[in-house]
Formats: C-alpha cells, sequence, structure tokens
C-alpha cells in the first residue's frame, strides 16, 4: 500500500517565542498585572516577560489547543558544588497573562525573582502538575526526567481541552545576575517546543471515498519527556536538523493491551482528522506505528493502512530521508497524509492491515503528501488541508528594482485548485495602481506549482506596502520596506576641506588646556587649510579638515568675519561640483547622526530608556524615542528612531513618530583616549544599522550591545561614518592666519549646523570629546570661531 508523508516543523507555523524585555522598555497602555511576591528569604527583582503567540489560520473548536497556554512554570537553577538545582520557582496562572493594546498575539506578565545569580532559566507551559516534584533543591537532570502521560488527543472532538505542554530555556555562557530591587532585562528570544506531533490526515472529496469511518493509531506511545536538548532540536535554523526523538526511560503504550487509539471518523466532505501524538523512535516490524482507516468505497467499507514513511521529495531523498524509509515521529513537527485517490477495495479486516509486512502491499490507495520545499518559511493551511505557502513573509529593498534583480525574489505554491492571486497594498491597506512604487512581477499562479514572483520598486525614500497571496478564504501577507537612506548615511564620508577664500588657517597651536597651565606652540597648517577650492578630506586624521566661522557658513555679513557677506553654499563647489548633492546639516539633522543633548556617553556609564529626540531625517522632523547604554568602557550603544512617546522640553511641537519602522541600532565608539592635545589620530566612529523591520525590535542590552551582534552583521547593512576631532580656531577670519590658536585638536570634535539662533548670534553645533557627543543649539558659541563642516545629503 503506497504511503508517504510530509513533516513540516511547527517553527514556521505556531511557534511560540518568550522574550524577556527590560521593564522600563515595556509601555503598555494598561498596567502589567503582577504576579503576587513567592514568600522566601531574600530581596526580590522584578522581571517581564513577554510571550508572542503567532497567528495559525485553523479551526477554533478542537480538543487540543495547539498555542494555549493555561500556566507557565518559571524555573531558575544556580549552581551549587558543581551541580545545577533549582533555586527559585514560580507558577504563573494563564489568567495572569496581560495582552497589550494593539497587539493580537502578544501576552506580557511579571514574576518577581529572588535576587542572585542564576545559570539558566527553564520555561514550561501546561505542565504544572508533572512539575509539581520539582521544587527547590531538585536537580536539572531530575527535570530532564518528567513524563507526562495522556495528553495525546484528537482535535475537535469537544469536552475539556487538552492543553500540550511546552518547554523553552535560557543559560547564557555568563549567567544571570539578578539585583534586589533593580529590573533585570534578559531579551534572549526563547522558542517553546511543543512535546507533541501534529498529524493531519485529509481525504478530499475528489479520493473516491465518501466517507471515514474510523481511524486507528496503532502502537502509538501514550508518555513523553516534557524536556528537549534546545541544542539538538536546533531551534536557530529554518528547518529541524532535530531526527531523534527526547524519549522516556520507558514507553508505555496509549491504550493498554495493544489495542489502537481509536480517532473519530468524519461524514463532512472533505474528510479532515486532526490527531496529536508523543513521540516515537523510526522503527519497523510488527510494532512499528501506523494509521489503519475505515473508508467507504462503493458502498462498502474496507481498512487501509498508512505507514509514517519517507516521501523520497524532502532532501531529495539523500540520506535520511531515503523514500519509503520508516521515519521517526518527533515532537513540534507536522505530519499531513492527503488521499488523492482510493481506486479499488483495502484490507477486509483490522488484522489483515496490521499484518501487511510491508508498506507497498495495498496498491488501491495512493497516499499523496503536501510537499514543501525547504525554502518555504511560512505556511497557511486551512482545516480542509489546503494551504498557501511562501518563501520569505518580509522583503527589505533599496532602490529601484526590476525583472533583472535578485534580490527581491519569492516563491508561492498552493494546492488550492483555483490557484493563488496577488494584490499590492499600501501600509495603511488602500491598493496600490499598476503604476505603483511597488508592482508584482506576476498577480496569478495555477494550484500544484512552484511560481517565482518578484518585487519590482521605484521611486526613492523611505516606502512601507505590503502583498496580499489569497488562494480561496486563504490569505497571507508578505510585507516589503523600500529602505531610503538610513540617519547616519545622510553625513558625507569626509569632512569639507580647502576653501581657503572661505576658511581660516593658522600657524600655532595651543598644546593643552590654557586653564592648566597650556602653552602655545608653533603649529603649520596642511593643505586642507591653505587650499584655495573647496574639496573633500582626503582622509579622517584631524589635520585634514578646513575650518569656516559662521557667519560665511550662513551668509550673514559682518565686518571682521565676513565683510563681503560670502556664503559659502553659493560655491561652485556645490552648485555644480562635487558638493553639489550636499548641504550643511541643520540643528535637527546633526542629530541624526549624533544625539539629541548628552545622551551617547560613551566614556562614562549610562542607561537612559525611551528619551525623546526631535530629529530630522531626510525631509521629516519627528519626535522618536531612542533608549542609549554604554558600562564608560569607551562605546556607547544605542537602539534609536523608535515610535514616539513624549515630546523634548525645548521641542513640544514636533510631531511623534507613529511606528517604530525607522528603528537603528546605534554604536559610538571612540578611537583613542582623546586626551593628548594636537594628536591626528583619535576620533569617534559611529555606526548604523536597520532593525525596524525586526518584530519584536531586538534589545539593547543583550543584543544591541554584543559585540559579536555587530561583528554577525551581513555584508552591506552596517553605515559608518568616522569624525575627526580636529579642535577649531577661535577668531577665524576667512583667507587669514588666524592671530588666535588652533585648540583642542585630538581633544575635541565640533561641527556647525546652519541653524541660527532666534536672535542670530548663535549657530547651533555638534561637539563631542572622550566622554560624549553634544549637540546644542547654540547659546554661547561665538560665530566667529572656525568649526569644521560634515555635510548632509539632499536625498
Amino acid at each position: 500500500m503506497p504511503s508517504s508523508s510530509i513533516i513540516i516543523p511547527f517553527r514556521n507555523l505556531l511557534s511560540v517565542l518568550l522574550f524577556l524585555p527590560l521593564v522600563l522598555s515595556c509601555r503598555q497602555d494598561e498596567p502589567i498585572p503582577p504576579v503576587p511576591p513567592t514568600p522566601g528569604k531574600g530581596e526580590t527583582a522584578q522581571m517581564t516577560l513577554s510571550i508572542r503567540v503567532p497567528d495559525f489560520r485553523a479551526a477554533n473548536t478542537r480538543g487540543v489547543y495547539e498555542d494555549g497556554i493555561t500556566e507557565i512554570t518559571v524555573l531558575m537553577f544556580a549552581d551549587e558544588g558543581g551541580t545545577e538545582k533549582v533555586k527559585a520557582k514560580y507558577d504563573v496562572s494563564g489568567s495572569s497573562l496581560h495582552t497589550p493594546s494593539g497587539t493580537q498575539d502578544t501576552r506580557v506578565f511579571s514574576v518577581p525573582v529572588t535576587a542572585g545569580t542564576y545559570k539558566r532559566i527553564a520555561l514550561i507551559a501546561n505542565a504544572q502538575t508533572e512539575l509539581a516534584g520539582i521544587t527547590a533543591g531538585s536537580t536539572y537532570d531530575a527535570l530532564k526526567q518528567v513524563e507526562v502521560t495522556g495528553r495525546f488527543g484528537q482535535a475537535g472532538t469537544g469536552g475539556t481541552p487538552s492543553y500540550i505542554p511546552m518547554y523553552g530555556e535560557h543559560a547564557p555562557a555568563g549567567g544571570i545576575e539578578m539585583k534586589a530591587g533593580v529590573s533585570q532585562t534578559i531579551a534572549q528570544a526563547i522558542p517553546l517546543i511543543r512535546m507533541l506531533a501534529r498529524v493531519d490526515i485529509i481525504n478530499p472529496a475528489t479520493s473516491g471515498a465518501a466517507t471515514v469511518g474510523e481511524v486507528y493509531f496503532v502502537n502509538s506511545v501514550g508518555n513523553g519527556r516534557v524536556w528537549v536538548d534546545l541544542a539538538t532540536y536546533n531551534t536557530g535554523a529554518a528547518q529541524s536538523g532535530y531526527m531523534n526523538p527526547t524519549l522516556p526511560t520507558v514507553l508505555q503504550p496509549a491504550v493498554s493491551g495493544g489495542h489502537a487509539l481509536l480517532g473519530a471518523g468524519s461524514s463532512i466532505s472533505p474528510n479532515v482528522i486532526t490527531y496529536y501524538l508523543n513521540e516515537q523512535p523510526a522503527t519497523s516490524g510488527s510494532g512499528r506505528p501506523c494509521i489503519v482507516m475505515i473508508l467507504l468505497y462503493q458502498g462498502r467499507q474496507y481498512y487501509y493502512r498508512l505507514d509514517y514513511t519517507w516521501d523520497g521529495i524532502k532532501g531529495g531523498g539523500a540520506s535520511p530521508y531515503e523514500k519509503g524509509k520508516y521515519m521517526p515521529i518527533l515532537r513540534n513537527h507536522r505530519y499531513i497524509f492527503t488521499i488523492k485517490e482510493v481506486k479499488g477495495p483495502g484490507f477486509l479486516t483490522m488484522e489483515d492491515a496490521l499484518n501487511s509486512p510491508e508498506n507497498f502491499t495495498n496498491h488501491n490507495i495512493v497516499v499523496v503528501p503536501i510537499v514543501i520545499d525547504e525554502a518555504f518559511t511560512d505556511i497557511t493551511f486551512n482545516e480542509s488541508g489546503q494551504f498557501i505557502a511562501v518563501s520569505r513573509t518580509a522583503i527589505l529593498l533599496k532602490g529601484e528594482h526590476t525583472t533583472t534583480s535578485s534580490e527581491n525574489r519569492f516563491s508561492v505554491r498552493t494546492n488550492y485548485p483555483g490557484g493563488w492571486k496577488l494584490t499590492t497594498y499600501q501600509y495603511d491597506g488602500t491598493p496600490l495602481p499598476a503604476s505603483a512604487w511597488l508592482t508584482p512581477s506576476q498577480t496569478v499562479g495555477a494550484a500544484n506549482s512552484t511560481v517565482e514572483v518578484q518585487a519590482l520598486t521605484q521611486g526613492k525614500g523611505w516606502k512601507f506596502g505590503y502583498f496580499e497571496v489569497q488562494a480561496g478564504r486563504i490569505q497571507h501577507r508578505i510585507d516589503v520596506i523600500l529602505l531610503g537612506k538610513l540617519p547616519l548615511e545622510y553625513a558625507a564620508q569626509y569632512n569639507l576641506a580647502g576653501g581657503y577664500r572661505y576658511g581660516s588657517s593658522f600657524n600655532r597651536a595651543l598644546n593643552g588646556d590654557p586653564w592648566a597651565g597650556g602653552q602655545p606652540v608653533s603649529l603649520a597648517p596642511t593643505s586642507a587649510q591653505t587650499d584655495m577650492y573647496l574639496r573633500w578630506a582626503t582622509s579622517h586624521a584631524n589635520d585634514q579638515s578646513g575650518y569656516y566661522n559662521g557667519f560665511v557658513c550662513t551668509g550673514k555679513y559682518n565686518n571682521t568675519y565676513n565683510p563681503d557677506t560670502k556664503n559659502i553654499m553659493n560655491d561652485a563647489f556645490f552648485t555644480t561640483g562635487a558638493g553639489k548633492d550636499y548641504h550643511i546639516p541643520s540643528y535637527y539633522e546633526l542629530m541624526s547622526a549624533f544625539s539629541y543633548w548628552t545622551h551617547a556617553r560613551y566614556g562614562e556609564a549610562c542607561d537612559f530608556q525611551d528619551a525623546p529626540e526631535a530629529v530630522k531625517v531626510g525631509e521629516t522632523l519627528q519626535t522618536y524615542s531612542s533608549d542609549f547604554y554604554s558600562t564608560g568602557n569607551g562605546i556607547c550603544y544605542a537602539l534609536r528612531f523608535k515610535k514616539g512617546t513624549q515630546h523634548t522640553s525645548d521641542e513640544p511641537t514636533v510631531p511623534l513618530a507613529a511606528t517604530s519602522s525607522m528603528a537603528c541600532a546605534y554604536r559610538y565608539k571612540r578611537i583613542g583616549a582623546m586626551t593628548t592635545y594636537l594628536n591626528t589620530t583619535d576620533l569617534l566612529e559611529i555606526q548604523c544599522v536597520y532593525v525596524g523591520n525586526q518584530s519584536p525590535l531586538p534589545d539593547l542590552k543583550t543584543k544591541i550591545a554584543q559585540e559579536s551582534w555587530w561583528s554577525a552583521q551581513p555584508s552591506g547593512t552596517v553605515v559608518t561614518r568616522t569624525f575627526p576631532a580636529a579642535g577649531y580656531i577661535t577668531e577665524a577670519k576667512p583667507s587669514a592666519v588666524s592671530g588666535n590658536y588652533l585648540r583642542e585638536r585630538g581633544i575635541y570634535g565640533y561641527f556647525w549646523s546652519s541653524t541660527l539662533s532666534e536672535n542670530e548670534y548663535w549657530l547651533s553645533h555638534t561637539m563631542f570629546d572622550s566622554r560624549y557627543t553634544k549637540t546644542t543649539s547654540g547659546g554661547g558659541t561665538a560665530m566667529s570661531c572656525g568649526f569644521p563642516i560634515r555635510l548632509f545629503s539632499n536625498e
């Protein structure tokens, strides 16, 4: 009897992700209900857990809940004499889970964790009774042996629902330190792995067998272990490499006396039977698991057998997926048997079906799997076994993409008889016409074939939309983001140099702090200060920038510093030359590269959460929320351009950003100590990575603030800009060697903006030193000073 099957990991269908974000960064419209403190010794720290339950489009009525959580047990393990033991246990009721406003798939709750150092956090859902014996002092090995019995069952049979136990854990190499009274953050995404497998048997109306009488799951196992080795399960991979089930020491039959599990049949067309089973190893012989169905064929009932065997399609039929080879029944996997055709009688008795010596003895039933390539990362099913599979759920592009592009491709497949169609929408749900910035290379596709589609884009700047793929009543969404320039990307690669007709030079410098005995020394300028014509600097060395006073930057007349009312922006460099696509940035634009006030602190410890910043990116001025963190080791990390939540005190009318779609990770690194006057090598390096397409956003402390996160970024995704600590010139008269000194080279970096104060006496600017960056609106800074200029792109 030919039969075959396919395994699809639940990971891409219904996986549950847990992550533990910093309490201060969890803003909810309603309060998060805390779990009452557990009695015990020691002070506690509050921990907030967010549970994300991705949507699964299936019937709501079921005897087994795939993604339901009735309770969660949190086990905190610590090292005790070389053995991991439970130090704290918290049972959280499902009724304590809170759904934040504006979300459908997120649940949040809090637990008070006893202060201390822990090695591992284990999270177990729906197994509170089985974990009753795991208490303070229990070992990690004891947790591994916890068994659950009787949770298998059939979907849609009514009665009291059974919730599938799920397991996940977090065990960072350096352990977990919880400080009393301090809310900690553990933002590592933790997939919860279901301990059961799902088996779907689909009998379409066209198979030739009108109804399903009964279904027998033969040689099924009644017990299973909750724990699973997450490293073995390979939770981070797109397709699980998990091939050996995590089994109890002794397997118990699901039904005593050697009887089979009996599943109810279905007279509804098409027939769909869904059952949940414990894990089992791949075995052959009379003890192997199989399925026997009673089908009505030409008015008479027959027994038909289905075996768990590889289909020869998965993995190309190569080992260990050879066609006909018995497969294990694995947790968190889905097995789908679709009956294509019943073309003859089956076995007359159950015994005959069970005594069949091998798979291919009954040629009167053809079982065809739903074959979905491993490249398909997301699959949406209905209860009739029809599906849409897509190879990408989100597409991130930059600039124009045509049919000759490669990074804009994705694949679609469905088994719905009428095929699929694709419609394009703006992010707000407005349909996009065929002439819009986003169009698909084709809008329809036939059933049972894999079709490659391309996202065709045009235009510039930031744009957000999506494709909706529909097959019958099944729908799937593919988000498309067209990236504009990242905020840091607007800054030119190098400083402005030359332009002696606008700039100022020098012949001496102050070697040290004038208030601490700094002495004047002779210092020759470089061509960057003496070249007559404006040009780009050729390096980031601190002696390769030009210096320009605020009057020539703004075209304001001054008898001493701009007697001819020169405006540097009228120079040929900007009108027809290499700088024609650039301008002197405004105060708000400078903050896109640096930060508001002194939030970006790398030489001092800082931890700012949801700090408001009024920033202009391109042509858009909005107020965003940003987080900054540093231990003071010379590097500051930030998560900037999040959804705005409050205004800055000095810009209360700048609109709040409505979403976090512009969110970017930042890294501010001081290169050198910035303590030696006149050095040419100490610099500030700023890096930026777009993360606004990630949900949830990466945690600042546990991800962005890890150097391994930055080194793991794909090539071309990190924008880097380097800023010299070039100092400044006082009394910067154009076309003259200043009578004053070059000051603070190697100690400070300064950059003009184009924004005048209201009284037009001051010009706003940015500075940085060994401690932090600082963007100021200009008060107290004389426009007679000569600062370097970092130009920004016009688009």
